[in-house]
């Protein structure tokens, strides 16, 4: 039978027992058409008014095929379930054996109603149900007006607990989706988290290599500078003073080389902007999943910031991050 809503789009691991509960209902209202129209023809001086009325309910019933593939939404299959009431009321005018099409009505209404219309609706078959004989044979019995009460109760039971199995389904591949995002989400934010803290150690030990650099060849090498510079201003001898002047420029050759190494393994000239690179890559990341439009900001003025910091920052980012994805995909499934 056609949904009262639109199912969610990964409830077809659920679906074997649902799918399993419309085939049976749309098997029972063909045998119980079945059924009231072979009464009908037989009990009928002429066949014909029961024959168009059966023709008439099978066409009613196999149509909400064709509902429930044109539309999901609840409206299209309330006006399905209209007709048929309409369509089976008038075959219970032809033939009071077609009464017996009552107990899938109360089965659709208690799944395509809300429950206090559907309550209404139900008394109103049981209403049909119990006067039809009244109507075509001026008499009734106690049968006639118990069976149906309890076949309806039944009917209708048996359809509020099938509306409940779908959303319970609903609810609970909602949260299994649920889960499988926060799972995805989480690794992600471990797989950003090592690539910082994996980048804070580079930086810190290239920071730690250049300063050491720094404290001990480039050190060494300003005072082989200055001991050579200082050595070829005493001396009057020609070739020790060329000496001299010669270690000094190789000590300052060496020494810009020294100073260009350390100026590359500096994290503030090798580095420069790999926080804003990795907000931007979170962000653009929260906005395919979500939706979300973002714009993000630097101030090129601001000084660069230590290892450690930008690593605390960038956590603190990914935890507001997190819980903006938690409330948009929350909005996004109400």
């Amino acid at each position: 039978m056609p949904e009262s809503a639109q199912p969610h789009p990964h409830t077809d691991r659920t679906r074997p027992v649902v799918r399993a509960m419309q085939v049976g209902q749309y098997v029972i209202g063909a045998v119980l058409i079945a059924l009231g129209m072979i009464r009908a023809v037989g009990s009928a001086s002429s066949p014909w008014p029961a024959v168009l009325a059966g023709t008439a309910l099978v066409a009613w019933l196999f149509s909400g095929l064709i509902v429930a593939n044109i539309s999901t939404q609840s409206r299209a299959t309330k006006i399905w379930f209209v007709v048929g009431c309409v369509v089976w009321l008038g075959a219970v005018v032809v033939s009071p054996d077609f009464v017996w099409l009552g107990f899938l009505m109360w089965l659709l209404c208690g799944h395509l109603l809300p429950l206090g219309p559907a309550l209404i609706t139900a008394l109103g078959i049981l209403t049909v149900i119990i006067t039809a004989p009244l109507m075509h044979y001026g008499t009734t019995s106690v049968a006639n007006i118990v069976g149906p009460a309890v076949g309806g109760v039944f009917a209708f039971g048996i359809s509020r607990g099938y509306l409940e199995l779908l959303r319970e389904a609903e609810r609970r591949e909602a949260t299994l989706e649920a889960l499988e995002r926060a799972r995805a989400e989480t690794e992600n934010l471990q797989e950003e988290l090592a690539l910082s803290q994996r980048r804070s150690g580079e930086l810190a030990e290239r920071e730690r290599i250049a300063r050491d650099i720094h404290d001990t060849v480039a050190q060494s090498l300003s005072s082989m500078q200055l001991f050579a510079h200082a050595a070829a201003g005493t001396t009057e001898d020609p070739d020790n003073k060329r000496g001299f002047e010669q270690l000094a420029t190789l000590a300052s050759e060496g020494l810009t080389d020294v100073r260009r190494i350390i100026a590359e393994l500096s994290p503030a000239e090798l580095d420069d902007g790999a926080l804003a690179e990795a907000l931007n890559r979170m962000l653009q990341r929260l906005s395919s999943q979500t939706g979300i439009e973002y714009a993000l900001e630097v101030d090129s003025t601001l000084p660069t910031l230590a290892p450690t910091t930008e690593v605390t920052l960038l956590r603190a980012a990914q935890s507001i991050l997190a819980n903006v994805r938690t409330h948009a995909l929350s909005l996004i499934h109400i």
